[in-house]
């Protein structure tokens, strides 16, 4: 199982890192920043193809992805960019990562 989910989490990182680059662009609008969200973009497909490839599946690599990224997305936003979340948000992120509990439960 290793090997499956070492894929999904570069995937996870370099997302995060487009995200936050695509986030700089939309604050301050300096193409650079655009630029290397785009690039940050192309290397999460990157990862993405290996982990589907090594066998992680379809369904259960998004999910993996989806919630992950969700998560890193929440936790960059309230300690980076000092957003603030609804306990009803904190409960869905709590739910995700059951989510991804039982989807690798087994593996």
């Amino acid at each position: 199982m290793k090997y499956r989910i070492l894929p999904l989490l570069w995937l996870l990182l370099f997302e995060a890192l487009a995200d936050y680059f695509a986030t700089r662009w939309g604050g301050w609008a300096k193409t650079i920043f655009a630029v290397i969200a785009i690039g940050f973009y192309i290397v999460c497909n990157i990862f993405w193809l290996y982990a589907l490839k090594n066998g992680v599946g379809l369904g259960r690599g998004n999910i993996i992805f989806a919630v992950g990224s969700s998560i890193l997305a929440i936790g960059m936003g309230y300690l980076i960019f000092h957003e603030s979340y609804t306990p009803l948000q904190i409960t869905w992120l709590i739910l995700g990562l059951i989510s991804i509990g039982l989807v690798t439960w087994g593996e």
